[in-house]
């Protein structure tokens, strides 16, 4: 269990970053930027779930378990952005962006 953790917090913490670098320097070119590095994210996803379900070996289950966290975690920026340009800005919207992206609660009863 520590191996995968840590293998999906490092893994997890350099796609969020690299999704916060794609999304900035795509986003000036097009504004649909951000929504098509979430797609394509999910896209790598879903074969990446299927292929650590059905994993004859652990360290197939490695490879895969950094994909699935990558694809996961570079999505958080783009899907930040795209929220903040649509909604009307109030104090907290931040961090209720960031507990429902990450699946705590919903903390839309609280901070509006």
């Amino acid at each position: 269990a520590a191996v995968f953790g840590s293998i999906f917090a490092l893994v997890g913490l350099a796609g969020t970053w690299m999704g916060g670098r794609w999304n900035d320097r795509l986003f000036k070119q097009d504004v649909r930027w951000p929504l098509w590095i979430t797609a394509t994210a999910l896209a790598l996803l879903v074969p990446g779930m299927l292929a650590g379900f059905f994993a004859p070996v652990v360290g197939f289950l490695y490879v895969t378990t950094s994909v699935n966290a990558f694809a996961r975690t570079v999505t958080f920026a783009p899907a930040l952005s795209t929220s903040r340009s649509w909604r009307r800005r109030v104090p907290g919207q931040e961090l209720q962006q960031v507990l429902e992206l990450s699946g705590a609660w919903s903390a839309s009863a609280w901070v509006r």
